[in-house]
């Protein structure tokens, strides 16, 4: 660990339903893994919002593309950088 991290320690008690079945459809083997992903995916956003993209998901069908735009406190609070 390098000198200016410091070590975090998280209660997920009360979401381990929830990370459980995360970690079954992901693949993912433990909640470090987890977390990982979704701090990196998170930090992706943030870093998208801040160019001022949108964050949508994307179904495609046959005929059109269907967007929905993620709805996340977090991600609305981001300012677009200059």
């Amino acid at each position: 660990m390098a000198k200016d991290q410091k070590k975090i320690r998280l209660n997920v008690s009360a979401y381990s339903d929830e990370f459980n079945e995360l970690k079954d459809k992901t693949g993912l083997v433990s909640n470090q893994e987890l977390i990982n992903s979704a701090l990196t995916l998170l930090y992706w956003a943030v870093s998208e919002k801040e160019k001022g993209a949108k964050i949508c998901s994307v179904i495609e069908t046959q005929d059109t593309n269907q967007l929905k735009e993620i709805g996340l406190l977090a991600l609305d609070r981001v300012k677009v950088k200059e």
